[in-house]
């Protein structure tokens, strides 16, 4: 963890962007989308995630959504190798 860190902090003052999705705006309905493909499947897949209690919902697959809704449908989920220990 140290190499996360620094012994010289910067406190440079940031620039606040403001939020560019409405917070209390609920998604729409699938049937209301006109998306196809790996989009739609992974969009089916989040709403059939057990997320009422922490820990429920299957790790990769919930990776895997979260990483092509924020990288783009088109980005390759990376392959994970096993260290050799």
């Amino acid at each position: 963890m140290d190499d996360c860190f620094t012994d010289k902090p910067n406190f440079t003052p940031y620039q606040v962007l403001p939020n560019q999705i409405p917070l209390d705006q609920m998604n729409p309905k699938l049937s209301s989308l006109t998306f196809k493909g790996k989009q739609k499947y992974w969009a089916k897949k989040s709403m059939e995630m057990p997320l009422e209690e922490a820990d429920e919902a299957e790790d990769d697959e919930l990776n895997k959504i979260i990483w092509y809704a924020v990288r783009g449908y088109d980005v390759p989920y990376p392959k994970i190798s096993k260290k050799k220990e």
